[in-house]
């Protein structure tokens, strides 16, 4: 397809880096040495695979705290639950290490 005659949201991808989607995000470069996983068994949007790719590729020891829960995508946000079955824990973490340096 043409860049002229593209959706916008496409020309800027394909003006940007040659193509319509944009390449895939370089993990070995993320710097924050703490990262917490909360995912959801239902998730259909963020796939076991996709996880997968995400841990293989973070740097070693990054991944501090991992927390797998019966959720879909929309689950994070909106469910009920929320507070117990993740929030609580994702507030602790937070204030654990709110303050330390990397």
């Amino acid at each position: 397809m043409p860049i002229e005659v593209c959706p916008k949201v496409f020309c800027k991808n394909k003006a940007v880096y040659g193509a319509f989607d944009p390449p895939a995000w370089d993990l070995s470069k993320v710097k924050y040495p703490r990262v917490a996983f909360f995912t959801g068994a239902q998730d259909w949007l963020a796939t076991s695979g996709d996880i997968a790719r995400l841990r293989a590729e973070l740097p070693a020891g990054t991944i501090v705290s991992e927390k797998h829960v019966q959720y879909n995508h929309l689950d994070f946000t909106w469910a009920y639950n929320g507070p117990e079955r993740i929030y609580n824990d994702m507030i602790a973490q937070i204030k654990e290490f709110q303050g330390k340096g990397y």
